[in-house]
């Protein structure tokens, strides 16, 4: 694939209005969104495939709204990036089938978690994004808490139990990818791969 955006940059430089130094950031765009496409339109046929559409869209709108916003670690390759956002969506749909059998107190303990961690940590940069404009933080900031804040009142008012694990699973996962044992773990093993 790399050899494929390598291409797709070139073209971009050879006949778009870009000079030959920007090279590196159209390819690195150019992967990100293929990424992303790539990833989200996988697990979108998976979905299908199991008729599970619309809990999957659920999840995904909580999940990729708040981590624009929160940030957070990264997986270190595209296959467990998509790995794990099949499995956060697995695990939601889960919870949810079994919404019946979980008391409502591990909900209510979640959701105290995500607003703590959210209010606490985000946004947390992450190493291939860095945030250092603090305009840009204090966005980001605001978002994070907006977006926590109004899934939480859609679960608290929400008459459909199987509805609210869908919403409170994929805001706790995002929640623990910006805690600071969860990031500092993955920047030391980072930090150590660089220094061999």
């Amino acid at each position: 694939m790399d050899k494929l955006y390598g291409k797709i940059a070139k073209w971009c430089v050879t006949y778009g209005n870009f000079r030959d130094e920007q090279f590196c950031v159209i390819k690195f765009g150019i992967e990100v969104f293929m990424d992303s496409f790539l990833k989200i339109l996988g697990i979108l046929v998976l979905s299908v495939l199991f008729g599970q559409l619309d809990k999957v869209l659920i999840v995904l709108l909580v999940f990729c709204t708040t981590k624009y916003f929160a940030g957070g670690a990264h997986c270190e390759s595209h296959i467990g990036c998509f790995l794990s956002m099949a499995a956060m969506c697995a695990v939601s749909i889960i919870l949810s089938e079994s919404s019946a059998f979980l008391p409502i107190w591990i909900m209510a303990l979640m959701l105290t978690i995500v607003i703590i961690n959210i209010i606490k940590y985000a946004p947390m940069p992450s190493l291939k994004n860095p945030i250092h404009n603090q305009s840009v933080l204090a966005r980001k900031r605001l978002g994070s808490i907006a977006c926590a804040l109004i899934v939480t009142v859609i679960i608290v008012f929400h008459k459909d139990l199987a509805v609210k694990w869908l919403l409170v699973t994929p805001l706790l996962i995002e929640a623990i990818t910006i805690s600071p044992i969860f990031n500092k773990i993955k920047r030391r093993k980072i930090y150590e791969q660089q220094n061999y």
